[in-house]
C-alpha cells in the first residue's frame, strides 16, 4: 500500500544592501529561485527521498570592475528549525533539509547553524548571473497521512 502524500516547499526572498559594498558602484542584485519539489512519497519506502534546486543571483553595476561581494542565508521554515525542517499538513508533519552538496552532508542555513552561501566577483555593466544548486532530502519511513504537505523558507540574499 502506498499513501500519496505531495510535498512542496515554497521560497520567498529577502534582499538587502550593504551600503560599504556598494557605494559609488550603484550596484544591484536579484534573485530568481525554483521551488524544491519532492513530489509522491511513499512512508513505507526504506530510501531517503532527494530532489535539488536552483538559486540564481544576478548583479550589475555603473562602474566597471568594481567587486561585489555577498551572502545567501536560509531560515528555519515554518518550524523555525534550522536542524530539522518539517514540511507540514495540518499537525502532521514530514522532516526534510537542504543541502549544499549531492551528499546531504552539510547543511544550508544562515552562517551560524549550517553553512551559508558566500561568494563575490568584479562586476561589469551587463549582468552577471551565477547560479546555486541546492539539494534536498526528506527522511524515510515516515508513517504520515495522505495530503499536502508544504513549507515555507526565507532567504536572504545581503550584498
Amino acid at each position: 500500500m502506498h499513501i500519496l502524500v505531495m510535498a512542496l516547499i515554497l521560497i520567498f526572498y529577502t534582499v538587502t544592501e550593504s551600503q560599504a559594498l556598494c557605494t559609488g558602484l550603484g550596484c544591484t542584485c536579484s534573485m530568481t529561485i525554483n521551488p524544491l519539489q519532492f513530489g509522491s512519497y511513499s512512508p513505507f519506502s526504506s530510501s531517503p527521498q532527494d530532489t535539488s534546486a536552483t538559486i540564481s543571483v544576478s548583479c550589475s553595476a555603473l562602474v566597471l570592475n568594481g567587486p561585489i561581494l555577498y551572502t545567501i542565508q536560509l531560515n528555519g521554515g515554518t518550524e523555525n528549525n534550522i536542524s530539522s525542517r518539517c514540511m507540514s499538513n495540518g499537525s502532521s508533519k514530514l522532516h526534510y533539509n537542504i543541502y549544499l552538496d549531492t551528499q546531504c552532508l552539510q547543511l544550508l542555513g544562515n552562517g551560524i547553524i549550517g553553512s551559508q552561501i558566500s561568494d563575490g566577483y568584479v562586476l561589469a555593466i551587463s549582468p552577471q548571473t551565477k547560479i546555486y544548486t541546492v539539494y534536498a532530502r526528506m527522511d524515510s519511513l515516515q508513517n504520515v497521512p495522505k495530503g499536502n504537505y508544504t513549507d515555507t523558507i526565507s532567504i536572504l540574499l545581503t550584498f
